[in-house]
């Protein structure tokens, strides 16, 4: 390789010629004076901002978010002002205990209803003309709204859910599609189920736990006294009925004679399968002289199978299966639940746990009916002094008859007799002393008829209406 020269001349760059041209020499005017020329110039560059095309995607970006804003705005203001109606309507049915009105907003055939039990709903709000909706997610003919609510100067969130139909928009089954899965957690005495949408529920354990054991300590079921609590979206608890109890309800047989028709006999609080066991079968035939042969004497069912595999295993299965819909349904303020769904819930636990307790009853329906009222009226009274919530009171008529309450009870029954109900057992406290009554129904599977179930308190089902009656008038006992 030739060696490299680096000794450059005039001349020789070949890109002299692209080279600018010297600047000219400043006029003397403009020459630096002596003391300027000991500085150095300093020439201050202006500073670039962002380019156009980073502004441009800026401009766009910021564009777009506006733009869905103002859609997403327009598209709530929509739907509220189509759902508003509906809702203002379903809290008009509600106050003014009007049931037709309110079937006629629901889509599907609802549940039942009763004027009490829209008393019941109507605990949810102290203000119902105050309630608004809030958010509405719509999905095709399927809208799910935030209603807002004022209970005890709280506002709370209630989630309720209306279905587009030829009518308009009528209320609808809430759907769990996007609840997210079932999760689990156990305690010592509870073992809790909820969905993902529900986790916050997990720091109530604690609490649903010590209402278990206050209860299992108070009624002493046979072992082990456990509850599997399920809180979920379940359509055929909606609407949300506050105090009602467990679901599904005890399983209730009538008994029947062949060629005879229907007797007096039921089973209350059982499992459908008593006349299998043969000693039951024999103390039944003890009770119906005009009968010799048990194959005379068959249950009417009045239960589906599910229910009779719920009530089985509350009965006598390792934990005692209780579903509860989400409090999301009634109302939650952040992590706050409604008190009302507190109050419910406890009522539902301490309701599995006595039916435990206390086990099938077999004995004339009136008998049966009125230690149900006793029993279902001790688990209301208890529930409110754990919860340290009391559900408002309704004059009671000295008339009513404490057999049709627990007949009312041992199906779904109303606030109104869940509250008569309870001033049942106040009565019977009253005259008889709380720990007799308590162990009178909590006795009641290891007796049969109305003889031996009363026997403990020596009263008749009548001479118990006849306590009430006075203690509601301010008489004494008998």
């Amino acid at each position: 390789m030739p060696p490299i020269d680096f000794d450059w001349r005039e001349g020789d760059d070949e890109f002299a010629g692209n080279r600018a041209e010297p600047l000219p020499p400043l006029d003397a005017s403009f020459a630096p004076s002596q003391a300027d020329a000991a500085e150095p110039t300093i020439i201050s560059r202006p500073r670039r901002g962002p380019s156009n095309w980073v502004l441009l995607l800026i401009g766009v970006a910021l564009g777009i978010v506006l733009g869905v804003s103002a859609i997403i705005y327009i598209g709530q203001m929509n739907a509220r002002a189509d759902l508003e109606p509906l809702v203002r309507l379903e809290h008009q049915a509600i106050a003014a205990r009007d049931v037709d009105l309110l079937r006629s907003l629901w889509n599907v055939e609802a549940r039942p209803l009763l004027a009490e039990d829209l008393a019941a709903l109507g605990l949810l709000t102290d203000k119902p003309e105050s309630t608004q909706v809030g958010w509405v997610k719509i999905g095709g003919d399927y809208a799910e709204m935030t209603l807002d609510i004022r209970y005890a100067n709280e506002t709370y969130n209630r989630i309720e859910a209306a279905r587009l139909t030829e009518k308009g928009w009528l209320l609808a089954p809430v759907e769990a599609a996007n609840w997210g899965e079932m999760k689990e957690a156990s305690g010592e005495w509870v073992t809790l189920h909820y969905r993902r949408r529900d986790g916050f529920l997990r720091g109530y354990l604690p609490e649903f736990d010590a209402v278990a054991e206050a209860f299992c300590l108070r009624y002493h079921p046979p072992e082990p006294c456990r509850v599997e609590l399920r809180i979920d979206i379940f359509p055929e608890q909606q609407p949300f009925l506050p105090a009602t109890g467990a679901s599904p309800p005890p399983l209730l047989l009538r008994y029947r004679i062949l060629g005879a028709g229907d007797t007096e006999y039921i089973t209350l609080n059982g499992t459908g399968e008593e006349m299998r066991d043969k000693a039951f079968s024999e103390l039944l035939l003890a009770n119906f002289p005009e009968v010799h042969r048990i194959a005379q004497i068959f249950p009417a069912r009045l239960a589906s199978n599910e229910a009779q595999e719920a009530s089985r295993q509350r009965l006598y299965g390792q934990v005692m299966p209780l579903s509860f819909i989400s409090p999301r349904l009634a109302g939650v303020a952040g992590k706050k639940v409604h008190p009302i769904w507190r109050i419910s819930l406890y009522e539902a636990i301490g309701d599995v746990i006595m039916r435990r307790a206390v086990g099938p009853i077999t004995a004339e329906d009136k008998a049966a009916f009125t230690l149900w009222a006793a029993a279902r009226g001790d688990v209301a009274l208890w529930t409110e002094r754990f919860a340290e919530t009391r559900l408002p009171r309704e004059p009671i008529s000295p008339t009513t008859d404490p057999a049709a309450v627990g007949e009312a009870l041992a199906g779904r029954g109303s606030l109104a007799d869940r509250n008569a109900a309870r001033s049942f057992i106040e009565s019977l406290y009253a005259c008889f002393g709380e720990q007799t009554v308590v162990d009178w129904f909590t006795q009641a599977r290891e007796r049969m008829g109305q003889t031996a179930l009363y026997e403990p308190l020596g009263a008749s089902p009548n001479d118990l209406a006849e306590i009430w009656r006075r203690q509601m008038q301010g008489a004494g006992c008998l």
